[in-house]
């Protein structure tokens, strides 16, 4: 030892470091050869006893979760216990406290939310039981449509009576032809119902539904009728020109079969 204390002294070029260097020698020297009761140095003894207490803090911060009933992913050795409050060990460290409140709001937020939405649904689903029956009652109370009253009740009424006296046209037999039995052909009997239907439809317009009828409806199907590539062509004039008029007269027509048009409604 005196051999080491020598060479340290040699090393040192002032009496100061030589003094400092002779201090913690002497330090090192002391704590070494002190030994407790039990045989132990007192340096290895403080060494043993900071390892215990950073073992303990760190068991502390394992176990912190568990005791404040908060699932953790990690197993521990220490079972989950709930101090009393007021108690020492109630005080959670602050960054585990800090770290749980997050997952205890997350919870919370999810149970709130999930409650919310039960609650939505409930409402959504009365709601639409409430508007079906009431529905269903409208339905239920409504009195049947009566059925459309027609003034004409057949094609040929409504031929005699309204389209041949108000359309007149010159039936010459060549450029214009028309035959006065005209119900013995179906496209003239099918296009007539359809202005008849027509007309029904738009007659309780008390403003533009004659107007409407006569452009949309009367020209179009009577000047196909009328026309010699229409559904009389070649009947030409017939016997005495029976199929032909004057200028202003009505269009040729004569009176079909009893009950070939009987009165119905629109179907």
């Amino acid at each position: 030892m005196a051999l080491l204390i020598v060479i340290v002294v040699l090393m040192t070029t002032n009496i100061l470091n030589v003094v400092v260097t002779a201090a913690v020698v002497g330090g090192m020297i002391l704590l070494l050869t002190i030994r407790d009761a039990d045989g132990r140095s007192v340096l290895s003894r403080n060494a043993n006893r900071l390892a215990w207490r950073r073992r303990r803090a760190a068991e502390r911060m394992c176990t912190a979760p568990a005791r404040w009933g908060v699932q953790s992913g990690a197993r521990t050795s220490s079972p989950a216990w709930r101090p009393s409050p007021g108690s020492p060990s109630t005080r959670t460290p602050t960054p585990v406290r800090d770290n749980l409140q997050p997952q205890r709001e997350d919870v919370v937020d999810r149970d709130r939310d999930g409650a919310v939405i039960e609650e939505l649904q409930a409402q959504a689903g009365t709601a639409a039981r409430r508007a079906v029956a009431a529905a269903l009652d409208q339905l239920e109370d409504a009195e049947p449509e009566d059925e459309p009253t027609l003034y004409f009740g057949s094609v040929d009424e409504f031929f005699r009576d309204y389209l041949r006296p108000n359309y007149r046209r010159r039936v010459d037999g060549s450029n214009t032809l028309w035959a006065r039995d005209c119900w013995n052909y179906a496209e003239a009997v099918a296009r007539l119902d359809a202005l008849r239907r027509a007309w029904e439809h738009l007659r309780p317009d008390p403003a533009t539904g004659m107007s409407v009828w006569f452009r949309d409806h009367a020209e179009h199907h009577m000047a196909v009728l009328l026309s010699p590539s229409g559904p009389f062509a070649g009947i030409g004039t017939g016997k005495n020109r029976e199929h032909t008029n004057e200028k202003g007269q009505p269009l040729p027509y004569v009176k079909p079969p009893e009950g070939l048009f009987p009165r119905g409604a629109l179907s």
